[in-house]
């Protein structure tokens, strides 16, 4: 296969980006893959460099409020952020919160981590239990919040019948 950058040599390097939902396949050769900074001399894959391609860019207007933003601990700076695609300490989790979200969701399609479950527990399992009642919840404190008491009656309702069921099957729920 031939690289899809210059067209010139053979593709060694193949890797999909997926933006919400929307896939786009790369094949590169090794000297594109160096010019990209995807990968160094030595052969070695520097994912964090995708990463940072993949960081909002700063506005045109803005160059000097951004060199201002730094984490207080580490001293990383949002520029540092955006050309290494690493935070320096968890501190710049909450430093760079803003130029996070977006990226997160140009990543993952959303900024809400919701993870995995296990096959083996299946559809109807208790941690999926576990998870709706937590939704349910949420729902009521904002029915609650909204003033729609019947609402509010329905969805505690519908949390003791799973807290029941969860119960009776063994799975107690301790949130």
């Amino acid at each position: 296969m031939q690289c899809k950058r210059c067209k010139k040599n053979e593709a060694k390097i193949h890797f999909a980006k997926i933006i919400n939902n929307q896939s786009t396949e790369y094949h590169l050769c090794e000297s594109c893959a160096k010019e990209m900074n995807i990968m160094g001399a030595n052969h070695e894959f520097h994912l964090e460099n995708l990463i940072a391609g993949l960081a909002p860019d700063a506005e045109p207007e803005a160059p000097a409020a951004e060199s201002k933003l730094a984490c207080p601990v580490c001293g990383l700076t949002s520029g540092g952020f955006k050309r290494t695609g690493r935070l320096g300490c968890p501190r710049c989790y909450e430093t760079f919160y803003d130029e996070l979200i977006p990226l997160l969701r140009k990543i993952h399609g959303s900024s809400h981590h919701t993870g995995k479950v296990p096959m083996r527990l299946g559809e109807g399992g208790a941690h999926n239990r576990v998870r709706e009642i937590k939704k349910l919840r949420r729902d009521l404190r904002e029915a609650i919040s909204q003033e729609e008491y019947e609402r509010a009656a329905h969805i505690r309702d519908q949390i003791k019948q799973i807290e029941s069921e969860l119960k009776s099957t063994g799975a107690v729920n301790e949130s």
